[in-house]
């Protein structure tokens, strides 16, 4: 084989390779039946060359965003949880919820129905003196907190910062429920409709923890996971709406 073959050769096998975090990922879900497993299996395989290729590129352009990201190191934390939680949102964005079908009427009753039941347990966890705070954990990441505001989970086992009672959550947890559904557009339950969502969701989470949507990745996705075609100004343009 002549060295311009070998270089070749070796491009290629560059462009099919995948993170080291996203493939420990893959396979821990595969021997665990994971429910997520069929969503981490699309977005890493592909009989297609060039899909796969496109495929390794975006976990690799993923991965250095993620290396670019300045937080302390927690001892025990797993450097594949970014792939995990990633792949949990890519699963929980593929379909919507129902509220996003349902008339302005219909997300009313909705809302009134959950701050009743919210309130009756605040209430019963308050009497009965069952109103815990809680603190971080470092075998279960406590994602909700940090989407409702609160401290960070990776730090929240360090002493002054806020260590909320469960009471307190659900409050907050009423707020942004109801901030979230008031906002959303109802929707056509269509495939171009979901996929538009999935980008915008998305792009939110991207901009939210690398200070870029990633567009190139968000074009990818939708690809594999709704199967339409956008290009990064369809991104960009479904992103400004």
């Amino acid at each position: 084989m002549t060295k311009n073959k070998k270089v070749a050769v070796l491009r290629n096998q560059k462009l099919l390779e995948f993170p080291l975090h996203v493939l420990e990922v893959k396979e821990i879900y595969q021997k665990q039946k994971h429910k997520h497993y069929p969503i981490i299996k699309m977005l890493t395989e592909s009989e297609d060359l060039h899909v796969k290729a496109t495929l390794g590129k975006m976990w690799r352009s993923l991965q250095a965003a993620e290396n670019k990201k300045k937080e302390i190191p927690i001892k025990d934390y797993p450097g594949n949880a970014w792939v995990r939680f990633l792949v949990a949102l890519v699963a929980e964005y593929s379909e919507l919820p129902d509220y996003y079908y349902q008339t302005k009427s219909q997300r009313n009753k909705l809302l009134e129905e959950i701050k009743k039941h919210s309130r009756q347990l605040s209430q019963k966890l308050k009497k009965n003196g069952l109103d815990y705070r809680l603190s971080y954990s470092r075998r279960k990441r406590l994602d909700i907190l940090e989407g409702l505001n609160f401290a960070d989970n990776h730090m929240a086992g360090q002493d002054g910062l806020e260590k909320p009672q469960i009471s307190v959550i659900l409050d907050r947890l009423i707020e942004t429920v109801e901030q979230n559904v008031k906002a959303s557009k109802n929707l056509r339950a269509d495939s171009h409709t979901v996929a538009r969502q999935f980008v915008r969701q998305l792009g939110r989470h991207f901009k939210h923890y690398y200070n870029t949507p990633m567009n190139a990745v968000l074009v990818t996705m939708a690809q594999v996971i709704h199967g339409i075609d956008y290009d990064e100004s369809d991104i960009r343009k479904i992103l400004a709406t």
